[in-house]
């Protein structure tokens, strides 16, 4: 899991265009501890997007709480549900059925 979020932290930095990205998780003291290091050894603004299919109480409650005192920028929104996320799931779901197809027809 933790080589998908680092290519996803990629993939924000080249379509954002922001100096700097990186991701943490909502284990103890991950998230609090990256925000920490960006903002206060490294001196960067730190802008917190969370990766959620809906806002909130971890969005809306949990985040907040675990950043209290830090520097942070923090809306509270979601990166999903963007529009189009039914028609990706859709198409996932679409190319897992032909593999499967595709497989059960070598059999």
């Amino acid at each position: 899991m933790g080589s998908r979020n680092f290519f996803l932290a990629e993939r924000v930095q080249e379509v954002s265009g922001v100096a700097h990205t990186d991701y943490a998780l909502l284990n103890p003291e991950s998230v609090y501890n990256k925000v920490k290091y960006w903002s206060e050894e490294r001196g960067n603004r730190v802008i917190v997007a969370p990766l959620f299919l809906s806002a909130g109480y971890f969005t809306r409650n949990v985040i907040p709480d675990r950043l209290q005192e830090l520097n942070y920028v923090y809306s509270g929104e979601t990166l999903l549900p963007h529009p189009l996320l039914v028609q990706w799931l859709e198409r996932q779901i679409q190319i897992l059925l032909e593999r499967c197809n595709e497989v059960k027809a070598s059999s």
